[in-house]
């Protein structure tokens, strides 16, 4: 092999492990708020700060410096907490439409003069899910998300001030949001899921028994009715 084409060799190798490294940035772990809601994680260097609490059931918090941040809004849900963990994720397995996102963007200011929602998607990817779109404003490009569990949304905003694509740290950021309770109530789901597992396998198997009753007994009734149906008839009249 030439010194040439080695050179070559080594160059593309380093381009693709420098993208590779591109992809992924180290996070730090953000421990919560006060009232141990959620976590999320970001650049180490990122700032967190909580910015206003509009009313008792909403927090806004802001991870991030002038040039990227991520706003991070803990909604409080008291009439859900006592969803089943599992009955809430059968509940809450599919995308929401873009109209459900205008519902969710409606209240805040920065899109009342005008967002586009694009690309919703349901991300399944890990245990508990969550909604994802790309929102357009006059001018801005925000990538969006909502988490849900039982009781508490957690949406998250992020923005690039500089220009600068940052989608993939952003997934990362997003992809991160979670809840001091999640091992919890993961547990929980999938013991109520096996139940249910367990009620659906002994109502099918008293059906089938059931089903299996009325076909013998089916059964027996019409042999019945054959029976009776070739009996030979008997002689007629007394002997002579």
């Amino acid at each position: 092999m030439s010194h040439r084409v080695l050179a070559t060799c080594v160059a593309a190798i380093a381009m693709i492990a420098t993208a590779a490294m591109a992809q992924t940035t180290p996070l730090r772990l953000w421990n919560s708020d006060a009232q141990s809601r959620f976590t999320f994680s970001a650049p180490p260097e990122w700032p967190v700060d909580k910015l206003s609490q509009p009313n008792a059931s909403v927090t806004e918090y802001e991870a991030g410096f002038a040039d990227a941040a991520c706003k991070f809004y803990v909604i409080e849900r008291p009439n859900q907490a006592s969803q089943a963990p599992d009955v809430w994720l059968r509940a809450n397995n599919s995308v929401i439409s873009t109209e459900k996102w205008n519902e969710v963007l409606l209240p805040f200011p920065a899109f009342r003069n005008g967002a586009v929602v694009e690309n919703p998607t349901f991300d399944n990817s890990a245990f508990w899910p969550r909604q994802k779109a790309m929102v357009t404003t006059p001018d801005a490009k925000i990538n969006a998300a909502i988490a849900t569990r039982p009781g508490l949304e957690v949406w998250t905003f992020c923005q690039s001030y500089d220009g600068k694509d940052r989608n993939a740290l952003f997934d990362q950021i997003i992809g991160s949001v979670a809840t001091p309770k999640d091992a919890e109530l993961k547990a929980a789901a999938e013991a109520g899921e096996a139940a249910r597992a367990s009620r659906q396998a002994a109502t099918s198997a008293a059906n089938d028994d059931a089903a299996n009753a009325a076909a013998n007994a089916a059964a027996a009734n019409e042999a019945q009715k054959q029976s009776q149906t070739k009996r030979p008839k008997g002689m007629r009249g007394g002997a002579r």
